[in-house]
């Protein structure tokens, strides 16, 4: 089937991704105004969504007169379900904060693409290429570890308090989904851009307002006002507008993998502004999150661009692609059961390295096949991250042994390829050899030990 046209199969970046990304950075000066608001969240959801639709609504007056605050049905059509999404991704996002983690809210929030991909494949036939699929994987494995979220600890089954947060955190990560879907909506229908967002954001202060009514939260300070003001205009108005401008030309999968650098920009405001101090696993995980955004955008090499290796590349690429299963279940086995946690480094350094040569070999095959082995190895990935750190004080030899093994393995395979469509795969050989030297510096008790393996995670 072909890809249509505006969908996520592609590696092209456009003015309307990075329209996208700039949305993504005005999102992230939320939390300066939130905090610096210091009032009831719900309140200030509601408020902003007020500030909001009444913004747009005097946008589309001077745009359009006042017909243009009478929509037609086709613009209801559109943005009504629109601001019902908008209400549900709000409201839900705040009650995360309220009874959960701020963790484990912003990265089940960040599971958005999860709801996008189907969504917009069942609304608009957008199809997904490999890499947007993998990209998002990496990404969300990069936000659990930037966010050191603690879902998959088993003593937090035991609350409901909690349960119920993160079941909350995740229907906001539905409802943002739906966001994105209904703003490619609007642009594929050709919905006129600035009513459509007056109706949707007059529908989202309508259902905010009734639930801090309820909830006995809609009174907000005087001294707020301002902020309140300010994280609507700049933070909600003009990057909703800069969203809508890039969806013309960006499926909704890759608008919604392109958003997740929201998390990135505000980590990184935070450091700057409040000079919060991050972790080393924490800096991993962002720069994994830059990785996989940046996944859709990198070009294959064009003698594999179409899949067609012949038939001794392809044998070749099979059993490196083989080479790093076995390196992936030896890392997870070397951190699992003996307790080496650069096994966690082999493991990642195999995946990384899977996902630069797999997609060539997956291209003509089915979905399942496409997505098992990444989503498999990702679980694998998370599992082991987030049960301890990247570096080891004293590296088993076999972490040693076991990189520079796989390493002079692929270098001889490689050589099997043809050579017009050879691919050494220089990063992916590069934390290999980080790994092993990092692992025996660590052992010998020098000091560039623990900084080479923070470089093969980062590589």
């Amino acid at each position: 089937m072909e890809t249509p046209p505006g969908s996520d199969a592609g590696p092209t970046w456009s003015r309307g991704a990075a329209l996208i990304v700039g949305a993504t950075f005005a999102f992230a000066l939320m939390a300066i105004f939130s905090r610096s608001a210091d009032a009831p969240v719900l309140a200030v959801a509601a408020w902003r969504a007020v500030i909001v639709a009444v913004v747009f609504g005097g946008w589309a007056l001077w745009d359009g007169g006042l017909s243009s605050l009478k929509p037609d049905a086709s613009t209801l059509r559109t943005g009504v379900p629109y601001g019902l999404a908008l209400a549900l991704a709000s409201s839900t996002f705040v009650g995360g904060y309220a009874l959960t983690t701020v963790a484990n809210t912003v990265f089940l929030h960040s599971l958005a693409p999860l709801f996008v991909f189907p969504l917009a494949a069942w609304a608009f036939g957008e199809r997904a290429s490999p890499r947007a699929l993998l990209g998002t994987g990496v990404a969300v494995l990069g936000v659990a570890l930037l966010s050191g979220v603690s879902i998959f600890h088993v003593s937090r089954y035991t609350d409901t308090r909690f349960l119920l947060g993160d079941f909350l955190a995740l229907l906001s990560a539905a409802g943002y989904g739906a966001v994105l879907v209904g703003t490619r909506a609007a642009r594929r229908t050709e919905a006129p851009m600035v009513p459509t967002l007056f109706v949707a954001w007059s529908v989202a202060a309508v259902v905010l307002c009734a639930l801090a009514l309820v909830m006995g939260q809609l009174a907000i300070p005087l001294r707020a006002l301002g902020w309140v003001l300010a994280l609507a205009i700049v933070s909600t108005n003009v990057p909703f507008f800069l969203l809508t401008l890039g969806m013309r030309s960006v499926g909704a999968g890759l608008a919604s993998l392109l958003a997740m650098a929201e998390v990135v920009f505000a980590t990184a405001l935070g450091v700057v502004v409040y000079g919060e101090s991050l972790a080393p696993i924490g800096w991993v995980g962002a720069v994994l999150v830059v990785v996989g955004i940046a996944q859709p955008f990198l070009r294959e090499p064009a003698a594999t661009a179409d899949g067609d290796l012949v038939p001794a590349s392809r044998r070749a690429r099979l059993l490196r692609l083989g080479l790093r299963l076995l390196v992936l279940n030896a890392g997870a086995g070397l951190a699992l059961v003996g307790g080496a946690e650069s096994g966690v480094l082999l493991a990642w350094a195999a995946i990384a390295s899977a996902l630069h040569l797999g997609p060539p070999l997956m291209d003509r095959a089915g979905w399942v096949a496409r997505l098992a082995p990444g989503g498999l190895a990702l679980v694998v990935m998370i599992g082991l991250a987030l049960r301890g750190g990247w570096t080891d004080p004293d590296p088993p030899w076999a972490v040693v042994v076991t990189a520079v093994l796989a390493w002079g393995a692929d270098r001889w395979l490689a050589r099997r390829e043809d050579p017009a469509e050879v691919d050494l795969d220089s990063l992916g050989s590069a934390a290999l050899l980080l790994v092993a030297s990092g692992a025996l510096l660590a052992r010998s008790g020098h000091a560039g030990g623990p900084l080479l393996l923070l470089l093969a995670a980062i590589s």
